[in-house]
C-alpha cells in the first residue's frame, strides 16, 4: 500500500471541568464516533483501541484512609484497519472528552491508497529469531523479555519520518506501551530512529 506524507490534526477546547463524567465507556465510544463522523471521518474503517479513564484521586492526608477518586473525563483512541489488519504505530485517533464535549482531538491518520501486490510472508517463528538475535542491540533489553502478544499489522512509522509504503509487519508486544516491529516481507527489524 502507498501512504502519502500528511500531518496530524490537533484540536484544544478548553480545561476539563473536573466534574464526575455522567456517561459510560460505551456512551463515550459513541459521543467520540459523533464528533468524528462530524468532521467527516469514514468511522467505519476505526476501532477502538482503548478506552481510558482520567481519574482525579483526593489524598486523604490525615491517615484515615479515606481518599476519594472520580472519573473526570474519558481518552478514547481508535486505530484504523484496512485488510482485516490494524494500522499501527502511531496511525491513530485520540479523544479526550468530559460533561462538556470534545475537550482534545489528535488526528494522526496517514493518506493510505491501495493494497500492493500480495507477496509471501515470513512465517512469525522467522520474526522472533531477528527479533530475539537483536534484541539487546535495538531495544536495549535483555534477550529475556517477556512478548505478551503477537499480531500481523502493518507498519506505519511514525510522523517525522518519510514512509512511502506501507508493509505488513509481526508486531510484538514486549512490555506495556512497548512494541517491536519485524518487516514481514524481509524478516528485518523496523526502528523509528
Amino acid at each position: 500500500m502507498e501512504i502519502f506524507p500528511t500531518g496530524g490534526i490537533s484540536y484544544h477546547d478548553g480545561e476539563l471541568e473536573f466534574t464526575n463524567v455522567a456517561f459510560d465507556q460505551s456512551a463515550v465510544v459513541e459521543k467520540a464516533k459523533q464528533f468524528l463522523v462530524g468532521k467527516g471521518q469514514d468511522v467505519g474503517e476505526l476501532v477502538v483501541k482503548s478506552v481510558r479513564p482520567l481519574i482525579e484521586t483526593k489524598l486523604d492526608l490525615t491517615g484515615s484512609g479515606n481518599d476519594t477518586s472520580r472519573v473526570i473525563a474519558y481518552q478514547v483512541e481508535f486505530q484504523r484497519v484496512i485488510n482485516g489488519l490494524a494500522l499501527a504505530n502511531g496511525d491513530v485517533v485520540r479523544i479526550i472528552l468530559d460533561n462538556g464535549g470534545i475537550k482534545d482531538y489528535w488526528n494522526g491518520l496517514r493518506s493510505v491508497r491501495g493494497t500492493g501486490q500480495p507477496e509471501k510472508l515470513i512465517p512469525v517463528e522467522k520474526a522472533f529469531e531477528e527479533l530475539e538475535a537483536n534484541l539487546d542491540r535495538a531495544f536495549q533489553m535483555s534477550d529475556k523479555a517477556e512478548i505478551s502478544e503477537i499480531s500481523l499489522v502493518y507498519y506505519v512509522s511514525n510522523m517525522a519520518k518519510l514512509q512511502s509504503v506501507v508493509h505488513p509487519a509481526w508486531a510484538f508486544k514486549l512490555q506495556e506501551g512497548t512494541y517491536a516491529y519485524v518487516d514481514a516481507f524481509t524478516g528485518k527489524i523496523l526502528l523509528d530512529y
